[in-house]
């Protein structure tokens, strides 16, 4: 039903939404500034939303939509579970990807706030953890089978009660990382966080009134679903289907389906993945969470930017995941890849429907993985364990007006690109390069924009190292004539290569025996191994026979093609 006009003003209503997206901005500077890990203070891999009363999402900054279209379903469920013996000062924790988490990394802490004794909003915030247990350092585990092996479980518990930590829970914690500085100055950024946020909804509430402040999160939620209706409206009704692929799951060569049919009629959207493969063996299982946060992503990103994005944004539209598939795992399935790698297929695939109908406001397909390399050693300088987390930029893909982006994260993700000095000062690594990746773009009427090539020596006598990525035996594929990137010498795409100190070069199959190329673990590196990390760029949009030939001039000029081309 669409909801009707709203009762209060509209200054009033755009004066505490926009107060709202603030003070989640603010949430979020505070939480970097204070965090431990780089992957918190260089790669913000965090997000931080309001949500009401009833666990409905308010108001959310522009951080990770990977985060933002699930956290919805873990504060819900916490809400379903210890919503009836919440107290002011209580903080929740939680982590379960069977129970509206990502993955196992991604923390997710909730901060309900309290105006005379009744629960008026719900500060919460969801972060990458470095490590949280596992079989490997770094908890991607590319050979995974079941989830027990990528971690720590945690279902909604008490990280605070009545303003007091929980020391069994703290200790929980602490008791299963091999980092316990990383976690423990990362979780306390958390909570400091939600701290600030709980703060300002208080101050927004004595300046409004209680009901006013409570109706107008009705009314904003209300305004959002209206303009997501109209814009699905004006997309012609009719069911559009596409097809993408996982290049494999870590254990067999078969790639698996991520099919959907996305069936406009009239102002609603139903997406629909039957027909996806069945749930996987290794590390790739998408939870439902992670599958309805990227047909939202996709969705916003056709739609007018200005529309406020919250709960009635998603109102409209409606996933359908079968049980027991890719996108929708059975325990105890693996699941650590899900939220990384398959949520880019299924984010490209609701686009590839809709580019059938709205090809100028889609794009082609870009490198396409976060390319996530995790380890941990013994650091020399302190003689302390340290964990790392390293993903990569790549290129975006073509798009119907302009060139793809290079050296950004991809089209599903906010995150940005840890510094090399701060993963030097963090870890026992040494960068010898960081680049863009020459001849990696796909060609077309407007060509993919450029992937990115580090080369890491090792610095410390063990590193256990482990990989989770994808489209390294597959390629990102063009739109309307566009080209894929082309491989490189080695046939690979995005890839981790390996030139050893005692001489031998290649990839983890061909070196230390694995299954697969892009997910594999526990390979074990000494001083001065070297580890070459490099991604493709993005696929071309419209024939490469179209292109402007002074764009093609420009990119000789600037040194983005191969010696031979320049």
């Amino acid at each position: 039903m669409t909801p009707g006009s709203p009762r209060r003003d509209i200054v009033t209503l755009e004066i505490l939404r926009s107060s709202l997206v603030t003070l989640t901005e603010e949430m979020g500077l505070a939480m970097g500034r204070a965090a431990h890990s780089p992957i918190f203070n260089e790669g913000r891999d965090y997000s931080c939303a309001v949500f009401d009363g009833k666990g409905e999402m308010i108001a959310q900054a522009a951080f990770d939509p990977l985060h933002l279209g699930a956290m919805p379903f873990a504060v819900e469920y916490a809400l379903a579970l210890k919503g009836g013996e919440l107290e002011p000062g209580d903080v929740l924790l939680a982590n379960d990807p069977y129970n509206g988490g990502s993955h196992l990394p991604d923390f997710t802490m909730m901060m309900p706030v309290f105006v005379d004794g009744e629960i008026v909003a719900i500060c919460a915030n969801r972060a990458h953890q470095v490590d949280v247990g596992g079989t490997v350092p770094g908890s991607f585990y590319g050979e995974a089978t079941e989830i027990c092996q990528e971690g720590l479980r945690l279902p909604p518990v008490h990280f605070h009660r009545e303003g007091e930590l929980v020391d069994d829970t703290w200790q929980i914690l602490l008791s299963n990382v091999r980092d316990r500085e990383s976690s423990r100055g990362d979780l306390h950024a958390m909570f400091g966080s939600l701290s600030i946020g709980a703060r300002r909804v208080e101050d927004l509430v004595a300046a409004h009134g209680k009901e006013v402040f409570v109706e107008s999160l009705e009314e904003i939620k209300d305004y959002s679903e209206r303009r997501m209706r109209a814009e699905i409206e004006e997309i012609p009704d009719g069911s559009y289907q596409f097809v993408n692929w996982l290049e494999n799951d870590g254990h067999t060569a078969d790639p698996l389906a991520i099919a959907v049919t996305v069936t406009i009629d009239g102002s609603e959207a139903i997406v629909d993945f039957t027909g996806s493969s069945p749930q996987a063996r290794g590390p790739v299982n998408a939870p439902y969470a992670v599958t309805a946060s990227n047909v939202y992503c996709p969705f916003l990103e056709v739609v007018s930017p200005d529309i406020p994005t919250n709960h009635g944004c998603y109102r409209p539209i409606t996933v359908i995941a079968p049980p027991g598939t890719v996108v929708n795992p059975l325990e105890p399935a693996p699941v650590v890849g899900g939220n990384v790698e398959t949520s880019a297929r299924i984010n490209e695939a609701v686009l590839g429907a809709l580019t059938q109908v709205m090809p100028e406001r889609t794009i082609a397909a870009s490198h396409g993985t976060y390319l996530n390399m995790t380890g941990g050693g013994t650091d020399p300088r302190t003689g302390t364990e340290a964990v790392f987390y390293i993903y990569s930029a790549g290129g975006w893909g073509g798009r119907a007006d302009r060139d793809g982006n290079s050296a950004v994260m991809g089209t599903w993700s906010n995150d940005r690109q840890s510094s090399i000095e701060a993963n030097e000062q963090a870890y026992p690594m040494l960068f010898r390069r960081f680049s863009l990746t020459e001849r990696s773009a796909g060609a077309g009427r407007h060509r993919g924009g450029f992937g990115t090539t580090m080369v890491i020596e090792v610095t410390t006598d063990r590193m256990t190292v482990s990989l989770l990525s994808e489209r390294c035996q597959s390629s990102p594929f063009g739109l309307f004539g566009g080209e894929p990137p082309e491989p490189r010498g080695n046939g690979l795409w995005n890839q981790v290569t390996f030139e050893l100190a005692d001489g031998r070069r290649g990839t983890a199959e061909e070196i230390f025996g694995k299954s697969s190329s892009s997910k594999w673990g526990a390979v074990v590196l000494g001083q001065g191994d070297v580890i070459e990390y490099m991604t493709v760029g993005g696929a071309g949009y419209g024939p490469p026979a179209d292109r402007d030939p002074a764009a093609s001039a420009s990119d000789r000029t600037a040194g983005y093609l191969g010696a031979e081309e320049r």
